[in-house]
């Protein structure tokens, strides 16, 4: 008798699991919805599948901000990929990088860190000195690491970005959306789901 009440209840679970997973993402659309309200745009999706879970002005055009730091890490690991770089090779600062405003990892001209180093001080300080540093060290000058990324965004379908700098700071003409810039996380954590480690590290002293 205890083994069929125990097929019952579980029966009744399967078939509330549908339910309760509707109102679990219901109450996170709720909770989204009151919590940013103030934000102007907004997209969550499956990792895995990409389906669109909630959004609000996906296809606004916005600044992408330090969002940008994404593509320049994309790029980063494109170059260890292909072996032009190493996370374990040595960067030197340039004195334009380390003189890039903004948030900043506090980079010295000349100053050699690890390209691993560097990507934590995207990841986590949000470093535009570090952007920079990676950027002319992959292509020599800001200029040329633009035209990588904008080139790598057309590849990617990102139809609603175009990059002005490796660090997000303001610049005219700089923008995206939402849409955009969670494509981008997608294909980047898939391509390359390492970086999550960096992402994941809540504390950096340099």
């Amino acid at each position: 008798m205890k083994s069929m009440t125990d097929r019952s209840s579980s029966a009744r679970l399967r078939r509330l699991l549908p339910v309760l997973a509707l109102t679990l993402l219901c109450l996170l659309c709720l909770t989204a919805q009151t919590a940013h309200a103030g934000v102007k745009a907004m997209l969550l999706i499956n990792l895995n599948t990409g389906k669109t879970l909630y959004e609000r002005n996906a296809n606004l055009s916005i600044p992408p901000a330090s969002l940008t730091k994404l593509m320049t890490m994309y790029l980063a690991m494109d170059a260890v990929s292909s072996r032009k770089l190493s996370l374990m090779g040595k960067v030197r600062v340039t004195r334009e990088a380390a003189r890039t405003g903004g948030s900043s990892m506090h980079l010295r001209t000349g100053e050699r860190l690890l390209l691993s180093r560097l990507m934590l001080g995207m990841a986590v300080a949000s470093g535009n000195d570090a952007a920079m540093t990676v950027a002319h060290a992959i292509s020599g000058s800001t200029r040329n690491f633009v035209r990588l990324m904008n080139r790598k965004a057309r590849n990617l379908g990102l139809r609603h970005t175009v990059f002005k700098n490796p660090s997000g700071l303001p610049a005219p003409g700089q923008k995206t959306t939402a849409r955009d810039m969670a494509r981008l996380a997608r294909a980047y954590l898939k391509a390359y789901p390492s970086v999550r480690t960096f992402h994941a590290t809540r504390r950096l002293v340099h």
